[in-house]
């Protein structure tokens, strides 16, 4: 089945973002890649769905100062985990 949530997104990945009216691909749009704000040259009809596809990027911080490693052989090591915290509502 299909999953689908809303969110808002401050960061999309360009060249990545597909904007929808309804169910129909959208061209008439610009979007700033530092804010999410996508614009549209023409107004959409009123009643339209506006939806949008893409990757977008998501500000975190790592969640512990400290990070268990081991040491393989030479110069490589291993994390078993790097746990991340995302930062919501951050206005980054």
């Amino acid at each position: 089945g299909g999953f689908s949530t809303v969110r808002e997104i401050k960061k999309p990945v360009s060249g990545t973002l597909t904007v929808f009216l309804d169910s129909t691909p959208e061209t008439g749009w610009i979007c700033d890649y530092t804010t999410g704000v996508i614009t549209f040259t023409t107004p959409p009809e009123s009643g339209k769905g506006i939806y949008c596809t893409g990757e977008f990027d998501v500000p975190v911080r790592f969640d512990t100062d400290e990070m268990n490693i081991s040491m393989m052989e030479g110069d490589f090591f291993n994390w078993t985990s790097i746990p991340l915290v995302e930062l919501r509502g951050s206005g980054i």
